[in-house]
């Protein structure tokens, strides 16, 4: 009989115990309902996604790239953070090593409250951390028998990324947040007037510029130090960039280059992924055709002698001596354009002395002792023109970007004289120049591979400055098809490639990848409607979301400068 009491109070108690349990699952059940409960700033209701296993279009927030994992291996959360404001929502899986999974959202309200459907994993806070990382607390639920345990952990979760080398769009847009500049090195010397002349603006008038600077020109020369600024990306994976020296303009007279222009562009293309230069180059003239003539010629000179220091340097400051470019404004434009055309035999007789003038030597036998030979691949003419369309010769294929003004009265886009703005005075003191119109048309009957001209109605010279001397929309339209026209050229060798030459094995869920090493440098894989779960260089584990349409891998191919192209590869 006291047996049998014993086990009614066993039973009795197990049955209270039981109850207990049963209201607590009930009490969950209802704090369930309750999570569905969604503001109207979230784009889609959670619970009705979940009834109808389906996603709206998000698929870009889908992909490798955009997830988080903890450092902690034996996590099995990976989380994505989909808007980051004052409402929060984001998705996370379980990675349970199968090749599919389900993607659950989750939505963070006003009072940091999280909601979610899943028993297992519940997350109670995400805070992001300075350095891009997530602190992240989870209670962790594991059932046994009749018995729930519960463990709280917090984790750091950290971008899944399975190689931080790759750095995508690069050429194409800003990717790099700071540069490194170097001021004033010292690429060679020279004898002349000046180097450099603060202008008051793009408006100031010639006449009362050389005006201001004639008691200077009737003065001797002497020897000046020829300065140069020099940009580049910080903390760049690539030690082998593409040079882009820019020539700011001036007529030859006036210029810097710290100018406006050289100010916002060269760190541009730094952030980019270029390596930039920036030069000053001997200026001043007492106005006359053969003078004006000469002091054009030092000018190339100077960026000649500029070029073959780079070119010597090209290991200190991280330059690909392949992929040379150029650019520049009205006289730098002028410079950038006889640099990548004039031969000797094009050099202006006045350059070869006369009546109480000496000779100024060969293209280079000046500014320094340097022999480096270079090839420039690209010029970006910004206002410019050359003295002899001849030098545009079927020998040549440089790529050509121009950009002109149909009203320029300074630099003619036809066949004229330059300065016609300040009178007929011009006719007498200057040669014709062609301008950027006859370019490309001896350019296009060549068959250069890459000429682009761009015409601006009704724009005078230096059409990148509005009444106030402010750059202007014209500048950001000249800023945009620059970076596009450079980029094409340096992922020319990328254009052939195909999925062929990735070589790729699948295995079930994994991927395996034998790139041809003679035409890719590099590659990154990323994946859109799944996430790629292991970190093994050549050889992924994929798992697929089951609840995400499109699925398909993304190969981003690199050559040796960083440039990339993006293949697609998609799965059923």
């Amino acid at each position: 009989m006291r047996t049998n009491i014993i086990n009614m109070k066993r039973i009795f108690s197990n049955l209270i115990f039981i109850s207990i349990l049963l209201i607590s699952c009930n009490s969950n059940s209802s704090n369930k309902t309750e999570n569905k409960i969604i503001t109207s700033d979230i784009p889609f209701d959670i619970s009705n996604n979940l009834e109808r296993n389906i996603l709206f279009d998000y698929n870009e927030e889908f992909c490798s790239d955009n997830f988080f994992k903890s450092k902690d291996k034996s996590c099995p959360l990976y989380l994505t953070i989909a808007n980051e404001g004052s409402s929060v929502f984001g998705y996370f899986f379980i990675n349970d090593k199968s090749n599919s999974t389900k993607l659950i959202p989750f939505f963070i309200d006003d009072y940091g409250r999280i909601f979610h459907e899943e028993n297992n994993y519940k997350i109670n806070s995400i805070n992001k951390l300075e350095d891009g990382t997530y602190n992240v607390n989870i209670t962790e639920s594991k059932r046994k028998l009749f018995f729930k345990s519960k463990k709280d952990k917090e984790h750091i979760f950290v971008r899944n990324t399975n190689d931080d080398f790759f750095i995508k769009n690069r050429y194409e847009s800003e990717v790099f947040e700071n540069y490194i500049v170097i001021d004033d090195i010292k690429y060679g010397s020279a004898v002349g007037y000046w180097t450099n002349y603060a202008s008051g603006g793009n408006d100031d008038n010639y006449m009362e510029i050389i005006k201001n600077r004639a008691k200077e020109l009737v003065r001797s020369q002497k020897k000046l130090s020829l300065l140069m600024d020099i940009y580049y990306p910080e903390n760049d994976y690539i030690d082998k960039r593409p040079l882009i020296m820019m020539i700011h303009g001036g007529g030859f007279f006036i210029g810097d280059k710290k100018n406006d222009f050289m100010q916002d562009m060269c760190p541009y293309l730094a952030r980019c992924g270029y390596t930039v230069a920036s030069i000053d180059y001997r200026l001043g003239y007492i106005p006359s055709q053969s003078n004006i003539d000469r002091i054009g010629y030092q000018a190339l000179q100077d960026a000649r002698a500029a070029m073959r220091y780079l070119v010597a340097h090209a290991d200190k400051y991280g330059i690909d001596t392949s992929r040379i470019y150029v650019g520049g404004t009205s006289a730098g434009a002028i410079t950038s354009l006889n640099l990548a055309f004039m031969e000797e035999e094009f050099i202006p007789a006045s350059a070869n002395g006369g009546f109480f003038k000496t000779s100024l030597g060969g293209l280079d036998e000046s500014g320094n002792k340097l022999k480096e030979e270079f090839d420039v691949k690209a010029v970006i003419n910004m206002w410019g023109a050359v003295h002899d369309s001849a030098m545009i010769s079927p020998n040549k294929d440089v790529a050509l970007l121009s950009i002109h003004g149909d009203a320029d009265m300074v630099v003619p886009i036809e066949y004229a004289n330059p300065f016609l703005d300040v009178g007929k005075v011009a006719e007498w003191l200057t040669n014709k120049l062609c301008g950027s119109k006859i370019i490309h048309r001896r350019a296009h009957a060549h068959n250069y591979s890459a000429e682009k001209l761009i015409v601006i109605p009704d724009g005078g010279h230096g059409p990148i400055y509005d009444d106030k001397n402010n750059l202007n929309e014209n500048y950001f339209m000249i800023k945009d098809e620059m970076t596009i026209f450079l980029h094409e050229l340096n992922k020319r060798n990328l254009n052939d490639i195909s999925l062929e030459d990735l070589n790729i094995h699948f295995t079930n869920n994994q991927i395996q990848i034998s790139p041809n090493k003679d035409v890719i440098s590099d590659y990154y894989i990323n994946v859109v409607g799944g996430c790629i779960t292991t970190d093994k260089r050549n050889n992924y584990r994929t798992i697929w979301f089951s609840n995400v349409s499109e699925k398909y891998y993304e190969f981003h191919i690199t050559n040796n400068i960083g440039a990339n192209k993006t293949l697609k590869l998609y799965v059923n």
